[in-house]
């Protein structure tokens, strides 16, 4: 995630922090990096964990699925579990 938002939310480095979207959450670790850009995070997609914050959608053609973006909430986690 960006470092000021980041900073904003009251996080630091490597702190556990849970992710929720409106079809789940999971739990994950702050690695801040200015090429994030403010107001986005990045989660690496290939995590089954990451599938399940994303809306099911694929080209209707191709039928490659569309595991790239959804709003989420970012807060601080209670444990890392």
């Amino acid at each position: 995630m960006h470092p000021g938002d980041a900073a904003a939310l009251g996080l630091t480095q490597g702190q556990y922090i849970t992710i929720t979207s409106r079809r789940g959450s999971m739990n994950a670790r702050v690695q801040t990096g200015p090429s994030v850009s403010p107001g986005q995070i990045f989660v690496p997609m290939h995590d089954p964990a990451v599938n399940q914050l994303t809306l099911w959608h694929a080209d209707p053609l191709s039928r490659q699925p569309s595991y790239k973006h959804c709003a989420v909430k970012i807060e601080a986690a209670a444990s890392p579990g």
